[in-house]
């Protein structure tokens, strides 16, 4: 099935949504990082020893807040800004021969131990086919949260170490390619980040398999319980606010504007941008939406593991304040 964007209006709202389907990798553009062993690898600061044989690691979804910033100035949009981020935990599995503790109870016992106060951080890093870096994640002061022994009474007996982080940043093993160019779209759209008030550089994504979301909503009436002499809340009546956007696709190489952007907002740093959804229509023609200010609220890590097999996916959820249609 050919992917699709379909629009539906209604009202008093206006309803936005694109789903994409399709498959596969495109040669033309990065590299596709794939699942197995010896395709990632686990570093833990002052920990060597612990680093080696760690057979899966699950990492816990990313979530920002998205708090309400609107004020009297804004009269046809709500507004939002990004809160705090949350950090889910970490489990990282070995296997243990014998059903004896390994390197995973070392890291417990040397890495965290108990009562001495270290909080190291811990690299996730997956690599490409030729062994160099493909995306890098960094986990700072990490805390323990448990470890589980092995148990010999199993076939494969496995130790377990849980921890949270509570930093975080990402960066990928290529720069983003200058030119979003719609006769190398896979799946019939491409995605652009940026540019930022900084000066942030645009770059374009033609692997994305899936994207939803961008509903427009209209209010019919302010909130029952505030004051109608309010004016900030009189202007806001009929006010427009724009729904998520959800990307999943395939992780890649490349897409290092989307890590500085997931990066920079959580660190506080300058948050928006502009997310550009660029459909190629049966006609050949190209549709944009481009949802403007936003930042993101949620990322879903790849799931890695020595036994696993194919590609690794990757999914985001950004937060726009504003829908405008080329």
């Amino acid at each position: 099935m050919r992917p699709r964007l379909a629009i539906a209006f209604t009202t008093p709202m206006l309803l936005l949504s694109a789903t994409l389907w399709a498959g596969g990798v495109n040669e033309g553009a990065y590299e596709v990082l794939e699942n197995g062993a010896g395709k990632f690898k686990v570093e833990i600061q002052n920990c060597p020893v612990a680093n080696a044989n760690v057979e899966s690691i699950t990492m816990e979804d990313l979530l920002i807040d998205a708090r309400e910033i609107t004020t009297g100035t804004d009269w046809k949009y709500r507004t939002y800004g990004p809160g705090d981020a949350h950090y889910g935990s970490i489990t990282m599995s070995a296997r243990a021969p014998g059903g004896f503790p390994g390197e995973l109870f070392e890291l417990s016992q040397v890495c965290f131990p108990p009562g001495g106060g270290l909080r190291p951080s811990i690299t996730v890093t997956v690599l490409r086919a030729d062994g160099t870096d493909g995306r890098i994640y960094n986990f700072h002061d990490v805390l323990l949260v448990s470890y589980e022994a092995p148990d010999p009474e199993f076939p494969d007996p496995m130790e377990t170490v849980v921890v949270k982080p509570t930093g975080f940043d990402c960066d990928s093993g290529s720069p983003d390619e200058p030119v979003l160019d719609p006769s190398r779209f896979l799946n019939g759209f491409g995605v652009t980040v940026g540019p930022s008030a900084e000066g942030f550089e645009t770059g374009g994504d033609m692997m994305w398999e899936f994207a939803q979301g961008g509903a427009i909503t209209k209010e019919k009436k302010s909130l029952r319980f505030v004051d109608p002499a309010d004016e900030t809340q009189s202007r806001l009546k009929g006010a427009r606010f724009v729904g998520g956007v959800t990307l999943r696709g395939p992780l890649t190489a490349g897409r290092k504007a989307l890590c500085q952007w997931i990066t920079e907002t959580v660190q506080g740093k300058e948050w928006k941008r502009n997310l550009t959804v660029t459909e190629l229509t049966t006609r050949g023609k190209e549709k944009g939406f481009t949802y403007t200010d936003a930042f993101p609220t949620r990322y879903v890590f790849p799931n890695l593991s020595a036994s696993g097999t194919g590609n690794l996916y990757e999914e985001i959820t950004m937060k726009p304040i504003r829908l405008e249609l080329t």
